[in-house]
């Protein structure tokens, strides 16, 4: 996260996988630093608290795969660390000059994205 270069950091940090070791920390370091961060988590419901209690502005379930190559702009940056298939629809949803990193491959080793 310390090399994370948001403009503004008032616009939303999505991090995919929010509530597993990486995630969490990555959560809580990224809301240290002033972020705006968007936790999602296919438990965001039982974990909303957790999440919360961490440092995340808002917490969400699970993104749903979408074919869309482009739709509307929502990140300033993703951090997906759990290789999840949601990371095609996030990156579509990135906004402009915004960043991406993935860290981990626990729920699939494939990206299915139109680029």
């Amino acid at each position: 996260c310390g090399g994370l270069s948001v403009a503004n950091a008032s616009e939303p940090v999505l991090v995919l996988g929010a509530a597993g070791g990486a995630g969490s920390m990555a959560v809580s370091l990224l809301a240290s630093q002033g972020y705006k961060v968007v936790a999602s988590s296919r438990r965001a419901e039982s974990l909303r608290t957790y999440l919360e209690d961490l440092g995340a502005h808002d917490v969400i379930g699970a993104l749903e795969s979408n074919s869309r190559p482009l739709q509307n702009q929502k990140w300033s940056a993703v951090l997906d660390c759990a290789g999840s298939p949601a990371l095609g629809t996030a990156l579509s949803q990135l906004r402009y000059q915004g960043a991406a990193a993935c860290i981990g491959v626990a729920g699939a080793a494939t990206l299915e994205a139109s680029l």
